[in-house]
C-alpha cells in the first residue's frame, strides 16, 4: 500500500484496485528492465547463459587452427624420435648378436660360428647361437629385405659392400655381424647402416 496515494473518500474497492496497478508497474518495470538488459549484452556480443547451447563457429575455427599449429610444431619432432628408436633397436640388435658371437667363440676356443647359406638349419648360425639369444633371432628393422637371413661374407670387413638380398651380412673371417644395408641411418645421415 506504500506509495499509493491517500484521499479520505476511497473506499476498500478502490484501494485494491490502486494497489493491482502498482503491482502491475512494478512487474512491468522489472520485465523491462530485464529486456534492457538482454538486448545491452546481446548488443555488446555477451550472449546470457539460457541462449548459449553450443559453441560459435569463431571458437571452433580457433581451436582447430590451434591444434594444426601445434600438429605441424609437433609431428616432425615425433616421427624424427620414431627414426632414432628405430636406429637404437638396431644397434641393440647388433650389440645382442655380437655379444653372443663372441660367447660362442669363447666356448669353443676361438671359433667362429658356422655360416652357410641363409644361416638357418641344424648347426648353422642361428642354431649354434640360439643359447646365447633369448628368443628367435632378431629380425633386422632396416633396409629393403626385413629378415632374419644373413648373408655370409668371407670378407674381413665387409662394411660398404653390395647390399645383399638378406637383413644380416657375417665375415666368416673375423667374425664382423653388421646390417646388410648401405643407406644413411634416419638419426644421422652421415653414418650408414652397415657402419653401426
Amino acid at each position: 500500500m506504500r506509495g499509493l496515494p491517500f484521499r479520505p473518500g476511497y473506499r476498500f474497492g478502490d484501494w485494491q484496485r490502486a494497489a493491482d496497478a502498482a503491482q502491475t508497474v512494478k512487474h512491468c518495470e522489472k520485465k523491462l528492465f530485464q529486456q534492457r538488459r538482454e538486448w545491452l549484452l546481446s548488443l555488446y556480443g555477451v550472449e546470457t547463459m539460457k541462449k548459449r547451447l553450443a559453441f560459435t563457429l569463431v571458437e571452433l575455427v580457433v581451436v582447430i587452427l590451434i591444434l594444426g599449429i601445434l600438429a605441424g610444431v609437433a609431428a616432425p619432432k615425433l616421427f624424427n624420435t620414431s627414426s632414432e628408436a628405430t636406429d637404437n633397436g638396431l644397434r641393440q640388435t647388433l650389440a645382442i648378436v655380437r655379444d653372443a658371437i663372441e660367447l660362442y667363440a669363447a666356448q669353443n676356443a676361438g671359433a667362429l660360428p658356422a655360416c652357410t647359406g641363409d644361416g638357418t638349419g641344424a648347426g648353422n648360425f642361428h642354431d649354434l647361437l640360439s643359447p646365447y639369444i633369448r628368443g628367435t633371432f632378431p629380425t633386422c628393422p632396416v633396409g629393403p629385405t626385413q629378415d632374419n637371413l644373413l648373408t655370409p661374407s668371407g670378407a674381413a670387413n665387409p662394411v660398404g659392400a653390395v647390399a645383399p638380398a638378406t637383413g644380416w651380412l657375417f665375415s666368416t673371417n673375423d667374425g664382423t655381424f653388421i646390417c646388410a644395408f648401405n643407406g644413411a641411418t634416419a638419426s644421422d645421415a652421415s653414418v650408414n647402416y652397415d657402419e653401426l
